[in-house]
């Protein structure tokens, strides 16, 4: 039975296909046509939307060559794992464990492989302040996001120029929008860690490997609906199967800039419409898809890199570097990653030693009967 399942799934996928490039084919018709109607991208502009919809900083379909590289420069990148609180285990604590690397190119430097692991188990870092709840994943991440803007900027302050700071997927924090005082406290020093970043002169970038986003596509779907008024998607006036929006449905940002840029170019750079982005200010978040030797990228920028052309043109030349160098993916991420993981074999020893603490204050094992009976298996 799941043999003709498997081969009933390749069929379906075929066809798609085959939709995805007729739909593929018409975005490229739409942006040629948008790009040189001002009134057009103006009414999608003024359109309103659930979805998140680019706004364009420069001519909506150029490509921009790939810029020269300098002669010396030095990229730092940093990353984070951690161990979350666990409940089963009554793990009142976790762990963070920042990665920085500092690679120089073409001159003498120190070359840094590096990582900190941080333990929190304080009251006032363990529980949140509004309902005295334990902390959660997001509150962790948004710290470890923090921690590596953090480290970036201080290891900026001893390197060279050139340089370029490099982090592992977005730099929109999606789960501080307007929520809590304590998640409006971690934002703030979320842009407090960005602001160091600008004060040190470092050019900051956010790279999304395998990016899903549709922020530039949904700008060519709006474009396609024939009402004269500014579109309100909330409130369609079509039938769901004949919205004209739905012709260029399913399609992603990447997709459609694969088959417009060459190995090395970059898209124009679009400024982010996220509701969440409204209290960054000078670090409001931009981004441009960039074609690497191996894929697309997302690459995101505060807004004080994007609108300066000297570092937008020294993020754009020394990403594409590295994702060269790393036969697809930045090395220095790559690296960075590799200081920061925490593998099974390192979880489990961290835990069995929170476990012999434990047993040598005389607290017992530390785990709910559920967890130590998933640990002995089926007997």
């Amino acid at each position: 039975m799941l043999i003709e399942q498997l081969d009933a799934l390749a069929k379906e996928e075929m066809a798609r296909e085959e939709e995805y490039k007729i739909k593929l084919k018409r975005a490229r018709e739409v942006l040629a046509a948008l790009a040189t109607s001002p009134e057009a991208l103006n009414r999608a502009g003024e359109s309103r939307t659930s979805w998140l919809v680019a706004e364009p900083l420069e001519e909506l379909s150029r490509p921009h060559p790939l810029p020269a590289r300098p002669a010396a420069w030095t990229v730092l990148a940093a990353d984070g794992s951690q161990i979350y609180p666990d409940q089963h285990r009554q793990l009142f604590c976790y762990l963070l464990n920042i990665g920085l690397v500092v690679l120089p190119y073409g001159r003498q430097g120190e070359v840094v492989l590096a990582s900190r692991p941080y333990l929190f188990y304080r009251e006032e870092e363990l529980y949140q302040q509004a309902d005295g709840s334990l902390i959660s994943p997001e509150l962790i991440a948004c710290r470890r996001a923090v921690m590596e803007l953090e480290a970036l900027a201080e290891a900026a302050a001893r390197v060279p120029r050139p340089a370029v700071a490099l982090v592992d997927g977005t730099l929109i924090l999606w789960s501080l929008g307007a929520g809590s005082a304590e998640q409006q406290e971690w934002l703030q020093n979320y842009l407090a860690a960005l602001a160091a970043a600008r004060e040190v002169g470092l050019p900051l970038a956010g790279y999304i490997s395998g990016s899903r986003a549709t922020d530039v596509v949904n700008l060519l779907r709006l474009s396609l609906c024939a009402r004269e008024e500014a579109v309100d998607c909330d409130r369609c006036a079509y039938p769901p199967g004949e919205r004209p929006c739905l012709e260029l449905a399913g399609l992603r940002d990447a997709g459609l800039w694969k088959s417009i840029l060459s190995p090395g170019e970059r898209s124009p750079v679009y400024r982010s419409q996220s509701r969440v982005l409204k209290q960054y200010g000078q670090h409001h978040v931009c981004f441009f898809y960039l074609r690497g030797p191996e894929e697309v990228a997302r690459v995101e920028v505060p807004a004080w890199v994007a609108t300066d052309k000297a570092m937008l043109d020294l993020v754009h030349s020394l990403v594409y570097d590295q994702a060269v160098r790393g036969q697809g993916y930045p090395v220095a991420l790559a690296e960075a990653h590799e200081q920061a993981v925490v593998r099974a074999a390192e979880r489990e020893c961290f835990l069995q030693e929170l476990d012999r603490l434990r047993a040598a204050r005389g607290a017992g094992p530390g785990m709910t009967p559920k967890f130590a009976r998933k640990r002995q298996g089926l007997l």
